[in-house]
């Protein structure tokens, strides 16, 4: 192999290496998720997320209200921090501008601590209300990398996620706890297997199931100083209608023999 062709393999490889980096940064950087803005004189209120904000006011009927499909983008890059929300209603109602910025943000009509950021919306009459927001920052699940179950190292439950998926899908679906995570699951002998459910409030149970007929055999409750060996890294978060706010560590996205999404595999353990 002469220099010419070594350095381009070189370069093949650094573009690998930086893709996959891309991808892992993707998963692990959090990302402002959603705004929750008020304003008086004139009232105004606005609850935002990536791509939709719910908008109240006071128009010349009184109160109203309207879904605005848009796009938030937060200018990371732009000291001190701002982001920037446009949308437009289906309805015809108009079109709505928020304009944001980091900084301590006191609303003399509310109670309690000072606001993450300071807001001027642009109404959609042309009105513009100023105000303040409380953020929600959270890892960005929906640009999260597929997870590969064949990559997974031993001691990683996950790695067993073909095999054992269907009889995840049950325990939660039956499970009487509520489960918002599963922190465990692992193959028994016979076309069985078990998964450690946590609800909620805290409680944890196990569900065994049978993989043939899909049935649980039974749910044992859990006491909290039982903590199995790869409990908890990584969680598996089921798929809900709305998305999982997660404040540290990594992420990746997980879908059924269909392609659609059945949740996320979370790693750095509990966190808001």
């Amino acid at each position: 192999m002469n220099g010419r062709s070594r350095r381009r393999l070189a370069a093949v490889a650094g573009l690998l290496a930086l893709a996959a980096a891309s991808d892992v940064h993707a998963s692990e950087d959090p990302v402002l998720r959603q705004l929750q803005c008020t304003g008086n004189e004139p009232f105004w209120s606005a609850a935002v997320n990536r791509t939709t904000a719910l908008v109240s006011w006071l128009g010349a009927a009184g109160r109203e209200e309207a879904v605005f499909q848009g796009r938030l983008d937060d200018l990371t890059w732009l000291p001190p921090g701002w982001a920037v929300f446009a949308g437009d209603e289906s309805e015809g109602a108009g079109r709505f501008v928020l304009t944001t910025r980091n900084e301590h943000c006191l609303d003399s009509m509310a109670d309690g601590p000072p606001f993450d950021r300071l807001a001027v919306a642009v109404l959609v009459d042309g009105t513009i209300g100023t105000g303040c927001c409380r953020t929600t920052v959270s890892l960005d699940v929906e640009a999260a990398p597929l997870a590969d179950a064949q990559a997974k190292p031993v001691g990683d439950w996950s790695r067993y996620w073909p095999e054992l998926a269907s009889g995840i899908d049950r325990c939660v679906r039956t499970s009487p706890l509520g489960v918002e995570a599963v922190t465990l699951a692992w193959p028994m002998n016979h076309g069985r297997m078990g998964a450690r459910l946590l609800a909620a409030d805290g409680q944890r149970a196990d569900c065994m199931v049978d993989l043939v007929s899909g049935a649980p055999e039974r749910f044992d409750t859990i006491g909290g100083d039982d903590v199995m060996p790869g409990e908890n890294e990584p969680r598996f978060l089921p798929a809900r209608d709305a998305l999982p706010v997660l404040g540290c560590g990594r992420v990746e996205r997980v879908v059924d023999g269909d392609g659609h999404a059945a949740g996320w595999l979370h790693y750095g353990g509990p966190c808001s």
